[in-house]
């Protein structure tokens, strides 16, 4: 209504001659505006009257309310540094905290510094969180280094944000290193614990994060008690170890705290059940979650596939599509990776034909799965046609994960030889550069070398696999498919120096290629025997005749 009365007293005044009182300006009027034009004109009222002093901050602040930050921003660069209005650098880095934007934040927060004002326990939080999302460590050990000049590092919620920050960029000891500098100060949280904790299982350091956890627990302290965020940390390091036990002990404390109702609780507890091969311990959670999501519903038909039932996992499958449930690419991809690890092809073939009708397209984990598929029960032409797709949508990609490709390529190598097309395997093979090889990429190679009795091949590619310079080194089953090569030719000697190798990622004794060197001595025994045989026959012709034979 004011502003309405505002615009009138303007239009009299174009059409009359006579002198009219200027409108008075008040912070209810200025409150009113819904537009820019309208705050631009009250704008330029307070700077004719000569009122702009005491209306700076009334002015910026609409301007951030009507979401035109430049005409704020440049208000604020004129407003003398003060503790309250820092408020408004806040409002404006905060807008900024989106993706595209992260940049501006962070040239924000140098102009305010580079203009004397001086930041809050607000302002670092949002900055640091900026640098922690651009994965950008030297910005923000700069801002940790101004954090102390002004005397925030005993700001538990600053500090907390550089720990998730360091976390963010991989620094996992600067991380560390302030958290205990933190815990040696007494200045820290429940979150304090649950970023450092987060900051482990982000560089896939299970052992630690359990031990952090328990750490926590161990404090005794009624704050400290583990909360949602806790316990979903920490559940998928259980699974990952195969630590069922301590999530077993999780699981109490869920239920003891009451968290256990939550749903991310819920789908975590599951999800460590059926990873730690407890399938049915993961279907009774299961049962209990009240509002069930895709989440739920996947973790539970993953947990199946991975322990061979593949009823059951069928079963949920289709109560899925009865409940409408939503078939995402995780859904197809737990039933298909389940049948193509047991061996099952065709099965697998045929949930993938019935993934892309339903309009679900594959993603790299599907595309590995059904390769696998196809490489068990020799499939060669949808093995092609699966191939030309991952050319098509996925291989080589602006943008895409080169893991994921190398995945995807190592699972051709692996069709192809076990397809009996190993020249094929081979060109792929030789197509990628020796840094992007890793050791999956030899192993299947060899393999199929040997599989298709193609041993010298095989033994010649693993000798020259050590020629590398050290870039990749032979696992268990890289050691074992040599051993298989060495069975072929019955080469005990050669088969002892790959059994005797030390494996970086196992002790220097493995169960495969324990089989494998037996299999070796018993192809030796079996060449002596056959050799002992022969010659013994020809005793025999010698001595009594040809005809007796």
């Amino acid at each position: 209504m004011l502003f309405r009365h505002m615009l009138l007293h303007y239009s009299r005044r174009f059409s009359s001659s006579a002198a009219i009182t200027p409108p008075l300006i008040t912070p209810t009027l200025l409150k009113q505006c819904s537009s820019v034009s309208q705050v631009n004109l009250i704008h330029q009222q307070t700077l004719v009257q000569g009122l702009i002093t005491h209306f700076s901050t009334n002015l910026i602040s609409t301007y951030i309310a009507v979401s035109s930050p430049s005409h704020a921003l440049s208000l604020l660069q004129n407003l003398i540094p003060s503790p309250s209005s820092v408020y408004f650098w806040n409002a404006l880095i905060r807008g900024s905290m989106q993706p595209g934007l992260l940049n501006h934040a962070l040239a924000l927060f140098r102009n305010m510094w580079r203009l004397g004002w001086t930041p809050d326990n607000y302002t670092f939080p949002l900055v640091i969180k900026a640098c922690g999302d651009l994965m950008c460590c030297r910005i923000g050990a700069s801002i940790h280094g101004v954090v102390f000049s002004t005397g925030f590092e005993s700001n538990v919620f600053v500090c907390n944000a550089i720990v998730a920050m360091y976390g963010r960029c991989g620094e996992l000891d600067d991380a560390r290193k302030l958290f205990d500098e933190m815990c040696e100060r007494r200045v820290y949280d429940l979150v304090s614990w649950n970023s450092i904790v987060a900051v482990y299982m982000q560089r896939g350091d299970c052992k630690n994060a359990l031990g952090l956890f328990d750490g926590m627990c161990k404090l005794g302290d009624t704050d400290m008690r583990p909360d949602v965020v806790s316990l979903v940390n920490v559940l998928p390091a259980c699974a990952s170890m195969g630590a069922w036990l301590h999530g077993k002990a999780v699981h109490g404390i869920a239920v003891r705290s009451g968290s256990f109702e939550d749903l991310f609780v819920g789908n975590a507890l599951v999800d460590m059940y059926a990873k730690c091969g407890m399938v049915d311990e993961a279907s009774k959670v299961f049962d209990r979650i009240k509002e069930k999501d895709v989440v739920s519903w996947n973790a539970m038909v993953n947990g199946y596939s991975q322990s061979a039932r593949f009823e059951d996992a069928l079963g949920l499958f289709e109560k899925m599509r009865e409940e409408n449930i939503e078939l995402n690419v995780v859904s197809w991809s737990a039933v298909i990776a389940g049948y193509a690890q047991r061996g099952f092809g065709c099965e697998t073939l045929e949930l993938f034909r019935e993934m892309q009708v339903c309009g679900s397209k594959p993603n790299e984990v599907t595309l590995v799965s059904l390769l696998s598929g196809c490489a068990s029960v020799g499939a060669l032409l949808h093995g092609k046609e699966t191939h030309c797709y991952a050319i098509k949508c996925m291989l080589n990609f602006e943008g895409s994960d080169l893991d994921d490709d190398l995945m995807v390529i190592n699972a051709l190598i692996d069709m192809y030889a076990k397809c009996k097309s190993i020249n094929v395997a081979r060109t792929m093979f030789d197509s990628l550069e020796p840094k992007g090889k890793d050791v999956v990429s030899w192993t299947v190679m060899i393999g199929g070398y040997a599989q298709h009795g193609e041993a010298n091949d095989a033994l010649e590619l693993f000798s020259w696999m050590f020629k590398q310079d050290g870039l990749v080194k032979p696992n268990s089953f890289t050691i074992s498919c040599a051993l298989i090569a060495c069975a072929r030719l019955a080469a005990l000697r050669l088969g002892i120096q790959p059994a005797n190798m030390d494996s970086p990622e196992s002790s220097p004794v493995e169960l495969e290629p324990a089989y494998a060197i037996i299999g070796v001595a018993l192809r030796i025994a079996q060449v002596k025997y056959e050799k002992n045989m022969n010659r013994f026959g020809r005793m025999i012709i010698d001595i009594q005749g040809p005809e007796l034979m």
